[in-house]
């Protein structure tokens, strides 16, 4: 993960740009008000893979991958932006017999997706050294 935005666990920022005097910027709020990003000639990206034993078409483990996005933007602000590459990608297996198809999977693997990728991002930084 080389993330160009605040990585936030919940309501505190945990990584990120920092000041002088070594507090966290909040680019989000400099950036509203006024402030030019920090890094905008930077090259970040924060690449993710969801994998799950659902039985997924191609285009349902697309929307999948669109749900996970949730996930980085709770834990990455901002995310998405001009210097980015923020990626996810979702494999399916098919092998699961639960009997959860279609909009039901989608919507129940994309959401899980998301908390989970919440928190492994959050946990990832609080490992780094």
């Amino acid at each position: 993960m080389n993330a160009l935005g605040d990585i936030w666990d919940h309501d505190r920022i945990i990584a990120g740009a920092l000041t002088p005097d070594g507090t966290f910027v909040n680019q989000t709020r400099a950036i509203l008000e006024g402030e030019p990003l920090l890094s905008a000639q930077s090259r970040n990206t924060t690449i993710a893979v969801v994998a799950t034993t659902a039985k997924l078409t191609k285009a349902e483990a697309s929307r999948v991958a669109t749900l996970a996005h949730d996930g980085m933007a709770r834990a990455i602000s901002p995310v998405h932006t001009q210097g980015d590459g923020d990626t996810i990608f979702c494999l399916a297996t098919g092998t699961d017999t639960s009997g959860l198809t279609g909009n039901d999977a989608v919507t129940a693997v994309g959401t899980v997706a998301a908390v989970v990728l919440e928190q492994a991002i959050i946990r990832e930084v609080k490992a780094a050294q």
